[in-house]
């Protein structure tokens, strides 16, 4: 394991999301969909839901890999990027790193 920023849990699978930039073309982002479930502080169950964002030249290979890790505990390393703007104020993005791959977790 390599030092940097990870984020565990559990592999739902894939997400598109289309967009129109300013000269019309339609674009896409994809995204790898992690669960985390925790209790609050009232022992209530709750679900943290992670988006992950891979370069689009990685689908194919991100979608066959995943396919066998669906439903199971996963370590995704990350690169982490926070900005402030936009139309919603401030933001955290996640990243899969080009060379990087999610591994399942066996014990944790």
């Amino acid at each position: 394991m390599n030092n940097g920023s990870y984020i565990v849990g559990t592999l739902s699978g894939t997400d598109t999301n289309d967009w129109t930039d300013r000269d019309g073309q339609v674009r896409q982002n994809h995204y790898l969909i992690l669960a985390a479930t925790y209790q609050d502080r009232f022992g209530n169950p709750q679900t943290e839901v992670n988006r992950v964002e891979f370069a689009h030249t990685r689908l194919a290979e991100i979608n066959k890999s995943i396919g066998e890790m669906a439903g199971e505990k996963v370590l995704v390393p990350v690169r982490v990027e926070a900005r402030k703007g936009g139309r919603n104020g401030a933001f955290i993005t996640y990243f899969l790193p080009t060379s990087s791959y999610p591994e399942v977790l066996e014990d944790v």
